[in-house]
C-alpha cells in the first residue's frame, strides 16, 4: 500500500512539473519607466555676456542619470562642470576671464519621434571667476548662478546621442559689498554617451 502511495505521489509531481512556465509580468529585466541609466557628455558652449563679463567659450563635462523606460517622455537629473575662458580689450584695458560654475541639472525630454527629443532643461549652483587686468593685478569672484534652456537631442544610437540647444543663465556676483549681476545667453552643442 505505501508503495502504491509513493508512486501516485511521484506521478503527480512529475506531471507538476512538466507544466509550462509563464514568465511574470514584467520580466526581470525589463527596463521600467522607474530605472535609471548613467549618461557622460561633453558639450561645447558659446556663452554671450552682458556687462563688463568678456563672452567666453568652453566645454560643459556631465554625469546623469535618465529614466530609461520606453515612454515618450524622460527625466534626467545631472552634475555640471564648465570651465570656460574669455577675453577682451576695453577702455585700454585687457581683460582675461576663466570662470568655473558647478551645477546641479534637471532635463525633461520629450520625444518628437522615436530618435528626436525636444529637451527642456534647467541649472543651478555655484560659479567660480578669476578676473586678470593687466597691468591692474587680478581678483577671485563668486555667486550663484542658474540657467534654463531649450534644446533637441538626437539618439544616433542606443548609446550615443547629439545635442543642440540655447540657454538663458544668471550669475549673481558679490564682493566686499559690491554686488554684480550677469546674464548670459548660451548656445550648446554636445554629445552624450548612455552606460
Amino acid at each position: 500500500m505505501k508503495k502504491l502511495a509513493f508512486t501516485a505521489l511521484f506521478a503527480c509531481a512529475g506531471v507538476a512539473t512538466a507544466a509550462p512556465y509563464v514568465l511574470p509580468a514584467p520580466q526581470p529585466g525589463a527596463l521600467t519607466e522607474y530605472d535609471c541609466h548613467p549618461v557622460y557628455s561633453l558639450e561645447g558652449i558659446m556663452s554671450f555676456n552682458s556687462k563688463n563679463m568678456p563672452d567666453t567659450y568652453g566645454v560643459r563635462a556631465a554625469f546623469s542619470l535618465y529614466s530609461s523606460g520606453s515612454g515618450s517622455v524622460l527625466h534626467q537629473f545631472g552634475i555640471n562642470a564648465a570651465p570656460q575662458w574669455g577675453s577682451e580689450t576695453k577702455d585700454d584695458s585687457h581683460y582675461s576671464v576663466f570662470t568655473l560654475p558647478v551645477t546641479a541639472s534637471y532635463d525633461l525630454n520629450i520625444g518628437l519621434t522615436d530618435d528626436l527629443y525636444l529637451d527642456f532643461g534647467a541649472k543651478a549652483g555655484y560659479a567660480w571667476t578669476d578676473v586678470d587686468i593687466r597691468d591692474d593685478g587680478s581678483e577671485s569672484v563668486g555667486g550663484f548662478t542658474y540657467s534654463v534652456g531649450v534644446g533637441l537631442k538626437y539618439k544616433f544610437s542606443d548609446t550615443v546621442w547629439g545635442k543642440v540647444g540655447y540657454e538663458l543663465g544668471r550669475t549673481y556676483y558679490s564682493k566686499s559689498g559690491v554686488k554684480e549681476n550677469v546674464t548670459s545667453h548660451m548656445i550648446v552643442v554636445g554629445i552624450g554617451c548612455t552606460f
